[in-house]
């Protein structure tokens, strides 16, 4: 046996030797296997709504091979190109999504005991591991379709990256000199890249890079530092390219990577927020239809069209003058942010995470914000006050604070912060119980450690009151309403899957294909309905009913032209269906309800929605539909004059 074969087992049995960390990796595969084996026999596995359905038609069209959206990217697409790679590879399966997001969440755990035993210990950082892999809401957009996990995962490799850097520095402990030191802050700038391109904001995170090597790496040069600090940008900016490129092809404009920002800056300062994730009035709270309607109002109070980047800036210019010109009015709403940031409860968005406890089994035993903030505040001081390093740390966290404060809040937003809580909060805990040799004597005196106990008690207990304006805001009802709805899914989605088991042993023709297709429907999963409605259609081309409520899931998402071209082809089949004729007009009003239209434009479509609410009234005289519709379109062309 040669040399370099007996050299290379040695080599393998160091791998897998027993490590620390496989504490940690062991711990999070157990909850995360019982986790996801109890997530799909809940009626929250395959419900997509809001953002997730977003993203899920995203990823799928990715699949098809439809790379771009033919404009520019309204949200981050990272998440979006990473699902139809996926999808493409491997097909529609929720189950390998969801498998690969809890494994980045067991690295992430790892990551966090790297991070901890690094600057403290071993004991705190298995701990802090331990919290991490078993922290609730972290598990839970784990098992979502949704972008959410990549922030803390991200964040925290970046946070390893920099310390790492910083330490062999200043010890002079690395092997390949400055070459490592690049790669080191080129993969950080490069992770910060990918992190914008999941939402921009994120790249303030370049700041505590930049600081981390100007003002911690201090054996090396004003000029290396300036270089690296450099090369953490430049990289940063490469990773984005792609998305810039897109949308000055695509859309004609130079915008870095998405048109959305002065959107999001209005909800956070504009006149009607509330420091929640709360929509204008003039806005629906839709993913599909939101962005739009924004564009439409700008187009309204600019009085001509607007492109994508134009209503971003109007946005903008908008929020920030409501910003400054009232400004007791946004000290109290920034006061309040942070009041709201600090509250245990998971502000909803698309998801409801205190539903999501009174569903899934497992939720409701692991720990969430209130378990942790108390804990985490001592352990940011005890950190700070032994070690400069936990400097880095803290600067992380309070990026994501600060994207926060500038916007508004709900519980993906702060996700981002949540492992270094967990960090924080394993060192205050190992503290408390065992004091510690670091720092002065007097801090680590039974005394001085009951008084922490006492104040991480209270602070914890404070963020377990009601948040500001619960029940005026009527988040229990929207709560109550929520679990309605998933738990009349749950026999439905039954149902459904009792019945395709049925058929897939029969000849499936188009009439199955549509029972099968509503079936779906009514359990809310619109992916698998839309699969058999094309079925039918494979079947017979003729099919007016596959035909209809294929337009009905196309309007659904916001995809407009395709529900047109698909209600024109039922009407041609049936002619004397006046609901046909009221989603084709439907369909139409709503391209009309575009910014970026010339009031020509506008007009034609609004006639051709009349048109078609007219045909809808031929058949039926009194439907209710075509008559709101009419009314609406005499509204708009009134106006428009």
């Amino acid at each position: 046996m040669s040399q370099s074969k007996l050299s290379f087992y040695p080599r393998i049995r160091r791998l897998f030797r027993w490590r620390t960390e496989w504490i940690v990796i062991l711990a999070g595969l157990i909850v995360r296997v019982c986790y996801l084996s109890m997530l799909t026999r809940t009626p929250l596995w395959e419900y997509y709504h809001a953002d997730h359905a977003f993203y899920k038609v995203w990823g799928l069209s990715i699949a098809q091979e439809q790379l771009s959206q033919g404009h520019l990217f309204e949200q981050g697409p990272l998440y979006a190109y990473w699902l139809g790679g996926l999808y493409y590879a491997v097909g529609d399966s929720d189950a390998m999504i969801v498998s690969l997001q809890m494994l980045a969440g067991i690295h992430l755990g790892c990551v966090i005991f790297w991070i901890g035993r690094r600057l403290w210990n071993e004991q705190a950082a298995v701990l802090a591991g331990l919290l991490a892999v078993t922290y609730g809401p972290l598990l839970y957009f784990e098992g979502l379709v949704m972008k959410s996990w990549l922030s803390p995962w991200l964040t925290a490799c970046v946070c390893l990256l920099m310390l790492k850097v910083l330490d062999e520095t200043n010890n002079n402990s690395s092997r390949y000199g400055n070459w490592e030191r690049v790669f080191y802050c080129s993969l950080a700038g490069g992770l910060t890249g990918l992190l914008c391109l999941v939402r921009e904001n994120h790249l303030l995170m370049l700041v505590p890079v930049a600081l981390t090597i100007w003002l911690g790496m201090k054996p090396l040069s004003r000029f290396q530092r300036a270089g690296l600090m450099s090369i953490a940008l430049v990289t940063c900016l490469c990773v984005t390219l792609p998305a810039t490129l897109h949308n000055t092809i695509v859309g004609r404009q130079l915008v870095w990577i998405t048109s959305g920002g002065g959107e999001v800056l209005f909800m956070g300062w504009g006149p009607e927020a509330t420091g929640y994730y709360q929509n204008p009035s003039f806005v629906r709270p839709d993913p599909f239809l939101e962005h739009e309607d924004f564009r439409l109002e700008a187009s309204r109070r600019l009085g001509k069209p607007v492109s994508y980047a134009e209503s971003s800036s109007f946005w903008s210019r908008t929020a920030i003058q409501d910003m400054v010109t009232n400004l007791p009015r946004s000290l109290q709403l920034l006061i309040r942010k942070s009041v709201i940031l600090l509250n245990d409860y998971e502000i909803p968005d698309s998801d409801f995470y205190a539903v999501a406890k009174q569903i899934h089994p497992l939720l409701q035993y692991l720990p969430t914000w209130s378990w942790l903030i108390g804990l985490a505040v001592i352990g940011l001081f005890l950190g700070i006050g032994n070690d400069r390093r936990f400097l880095i740390v803290a600067g992380f966290l309070l990026v994501h604070v600060l994207t926060i404060l500038l916007t508004y809040n709900f519980s993906r937003f702060r996700l981002g912060m949540t492992p270094f809580l967990c960090l924080f909060a394993a060192i205050a805990i190992v503290w408390i119980l065992r004091g510690s040799e670091k720092g002065p004597r007097i801090v680590a005196s039974f005394p001085a450690r009951l008084m922490m106990l006492v104040a991480a008690f209270v602070i914890s207990l404070w963020t377990w009151m009601p948040p500001p304006d619960y029940q005026q805001l009527e988040f229990a009802v929207m709560e109550e309403n929520f679990l309605k709805r998933l738990q009349d899914r749950e026999s439905y989605y039954r149902e459904a899957g009792e019945l395709t088991e049925q058929r897939s042993s029969q000849k499936i023709n188009a009439d199955s294909a549509y029972e099968l297709g509503i079936a779906w429907m009514n359990a809310l999963q619109p992916f698998r309905a839309e699969k058999w409605f094309r079925h039918g259609l494979e079947q017979n081309a003729s099919h007016s009913q596959c035909w209809f409520y294929l337009g009905v899931l196309q309007a659904k998402r916001g995809q407009f032209g395709k529900a047109v071209s698909t209600f024109q082809q039922c009407a041609k089949i049936d002619s004397a269906n006046a609901d046909v004729w009221a989603n084709l007009g439907s369909a139409y009003f709503h391209q009309a309800l575009q910014g970026n239209l010339t009031l020509q434009q506008r007009q034609n479509y609004l006639l051709r929605a009349k048109d078609a609410y007219r045909s809808g009234l031929d058949v039926e005289a009194k439907n209710i539909t075509c008559l709101q519709g009419i009314r609406m379109i005499q509204w708009a062309l009134q106006e428009d004059d």
